[in-house]
């Protein structure tokens, strides 16, 4: 028969507490204070149409930039690369 043991929440940041205090810090930072570090951060929002259409556009303007046309490459090229990375791999694997 197996039993669960259930860790509570608290269990769980006391446990994490303790093992953060053991760390060597450079800085003093409390646990807490890094567990809590993002807890006045917006995480959603409701956003104006304004807003929406301005952030569409400029989405928009930053994607035509990165529009250039693919160099054309052949048969032999890509054959060649592709035994350069089965190679590769094959000599990490090695490691």
């Amino acid at each position: 028969m197996f039993y669960e043991i259930q860790e509570t929440e608290n269990d769980q940041l006391n446990i994490e507490s303790i093992q953060w205090n053991s760390l060597p810090t450079q800085e003093y930072v409390s646990f807490t204070d890094y567990v809590n570090v993002d807890e006045d951060v917006a995480v959603w929002g409701v956003l104006s149409d304004a807003e929406i259409l301005e952030n569409t556009l400029s989405i928009d303007e930053d994607d035509e930039d990165d529009t250039s046309p693919l160099p054309l490459v052949t048969l032999k090229e890509a054959s060649s690369s592709l035994e350069k990375l089965r190679n590769f791999s094959l000599v990490r694997s090695h490691c």
